[in-house]
């Protein structure tokens, strides 16, 4: 089987050149909807006993929107994804959030 594989981040720069890949906090209605974590985490947290401020890192953390629900939740947060530019995002969401509530 011969398997030809892009390079994961130029796959991705070709994906954000194409749909992008912005989340955005500009008001505190929005802030309200990132307060609310999703059934997924709220899952794992409940299994895996992690409660504020606890440290979590998140692998292929994408936009920052779960960064961003984890750190309004009190979190202290990390996280990486094999694309800088979407890492870049990721770092401008979670600023954009922090002008609403502070992180």
């Amino acid at each position: 089987m011969n398997t030809n594989y892009d390079d994961a981040s130029e796959a991705w720069k070709r994906e954000l050149e194409h749909e992008g890949y912005e989340h955005h906090c500009y008001s505190a209605e929005d802030l309200k909807k990132i307060n609310r974590l999703g059934r997924a985490w709220q899952t794992i947290l409940k299994i895996t006993k992690v409660t504020p401020p606890d440290r979590l890192f998140e692998l292929g953390c994408g936009g920052g929107i779960y960064l961003a629900s984890l750190a309004v939740n009190g979190f202290e947060v990390h996280g990486i994804d094999v694309s800088a530019a979407v890492a870049s995002r990721a770092k401008n969401y979670l600023e954009e959030v922090g002008k609403f509530r502070w992180l």
